[in-house]
C-alpha cells in the first residue's frame, strides 16, 4: 500500500485540517492589557488582538466618534497585530444621503489611521467594522465599505465584517457585506428584553435554528464566541439596563436579595448595585457562559464550518471576563474545531 490517499476510503483521513487562530476582542477604551490579561493571552496561543478604537452614533443629527481608544498606556504584547475595530450603530446610516456616506467614510478612516499611527511597532493591513446592520440599511452601509475600500492607502489593506447569524440565515435579504471576510458573531443568540429567557447571551438551541445557510455563505467567515457575563435587570416586568459582569456572589446579602431559582434574584430592599440604584421588587436574571455551553456551539458549528484557515476571537480580552476559564479550556475549543466537532483526542 502506498502513502498516496486511496479515493473514498482514505477521504477522511487525508482531507487536511483547518488552521484555526486563535485571538481576541478587547473593548475597553483603555488599551492596557493586564499582567494578567497578557500571560492568559499568550497561553491561548493567540496573535491578533481586535482593539475596538471607537464607536460612531448619531449625536445632534449627525454622525461623531465616541468612546475613543486610549493607547497611552499600552505595553506592547509579544507578537500581536492590533486589528482596529469600529463599532456602528444601525441608526447611523438611516436616511443618509450619498455625500454624507462619503463624508462619513473620509472621516472614519481618517481617525483610525491616526489613532492607530499612536501605537508602537505595528502595521495597519485589516479593518473591521461592527455593525448590526438591517435590510433598510444595508445599501447605506455597503457603500460606505465601498467608500473605505477605495480610499485604502496600500493594496495589501483590506475589510473585514461582524455578521450576526439573522445576517446569515437571510443573507438573500439582508446581503452580503463587501468586505473580503466576514467574522460571524456567534452570541447574543435569545431574546434578551424577554422575562422568560434564559440565556441570551448564548442559547445553542436557538443559534441552532439560523445554521441551514451557513455552508452556502458566499465569504469567508472567521467566528467569535463569547466568554464574558452579565446581570438583566427587569422593572415591572420590563427590561431596564445591563450590568456586566455581575455574578451570584454580588448579590450574597440575603438582607437586599433573594434567589428565586437557579438564575434569578429578587430585590428586597432598595439598594446600590454595580453603581445603579436598583429597587425594591426589581428582579435580576444572571447569564454567563461556560465551556460546556462553547463545546456545544463548537461541536455544532464544526461539520458546517467551509474556511479551511480561519479565525478564532473571543470576546473578550478583560481579567473580569476571561477569570472563569482556563487558557487550556480555549485550546480545547480551536481543537474541537479543528477536528471537525470530534472531541474523542
Amino acid at each position: 500500500m502506498t502513502q498516496a490517499c486511496l479515493p473514498v476510503i482514505f477521504l477522511l483521513s487525508c482531507t487536511p485540517a483547518p488552521k484555526v487562530s486563535p485571538a481576541f476582542y478587547h473593548w475597553q477604551t483603555d488599551l492596557a492589557p493586564t499582567a494578567y490579561e497578557a500571560d492568559f493571552y499568550q497561553k491561548t496561543k493567540a496573535e491578533k488582538l481586535y482593539a475596538k478604537f471607537f464607536d460612531i452614533d448619531l449625536q445632534g443629527g449627525r454622525p461623531v466618534p465616541q468612546a475613543i481608544i486610549n493607547t497611552a498606556d499600552y505595553r506592547p504584547l509579544p507578537d500581536t497585530e492590533i486589528i482596529p475595530v469600529v463599532f456602528i450603530t444601525n441608526r447611523t446610516f438611516k436616511n443618509s444621503d450619498a455625500a454624507q456616506i462619503e463624508d462619513l467614510a473620509t472621516k472614519t478612516l481618517t481617525k483610525i489611521q491616526s489613532l492607530f499611527a499612536a501605537i508602537p511597532k505595528q502595521k495597519l493591513t485589516e479593518i473591521q467594522f461592527d455593525c448590526d446592520w438591517s435590510q433598510s440599511t444595508k445599501n447605506a452601509y455597503f457603500t460606505f465599505l465601498r467608500s473605505i475600500e477605495k480610499q485604502l492607502p496600500h493594496p495589501e489593506m483590506y475589510l473585514t465584517a461582524t455578521v450576526r447569524l439573522h445576517q446569515i440565515k437571510y443573507a438573500e435579504s439582508t446581503g452580503v457585506p463587501p468586505v473580503r471576510r466576514g467574522t460571524l458573531m456567534y452570541y447574543n443568540t435569545g431574546n434578551l428584553r424577554d422575562p422568560e429567557t434564559e440565556n441570551s447571551i448564548l442559547d445553542n438551541r436557538t443559534a441552532a435554528l439560523y445554521l441551514d445557510n451557513l455552508s452556502d455563505y458566499p465569504k469567508p467567515l472567521d467566528l467569535a464566541l463569547p466568554l464574558f457575563k452579565w446581570g438583566v435587570l427587569f422593572r415591572e416586568g420590563k427590561m431596564i439596563r445591563l450590568l456586566n459582569n455581575l455574578q451570584a456572589e454580588d448579590l450574597r446579602d440575603t438582607l437586599h436579595y433573594e434567589q428565586t431559582d437557579r438564575h434569578r434574584f429578587f430585590v428586597k430592599e432598595n439598594t446600590w448595585l454595580s453603581g445603579h440604584y436598583v429597587y425594591q421588587k426589581d428582579e435580576i436574571r444572571l447569564e454567563g457562559i461556560d465551556i460546556e455551553r462553547l463545546q456545544t456551539a463548537a461541536r455544532t458549528l464544526a461539520p458546517l464550518w467551509q474556511t479551511d484557515d480561519f479565525t478564532l476571537t473571543f470576546y473578550h480580552l478583560d481579567s473580569a471576563v476571561v477569570q472563569q476559564f482556563r487558557p487550556e479550556n480555549l485550546l480545547e475549543l480551536q481543537e474541537v474545531l479543528r477536528r471537525g466537532g470530534d472531541t474523542d483526542f
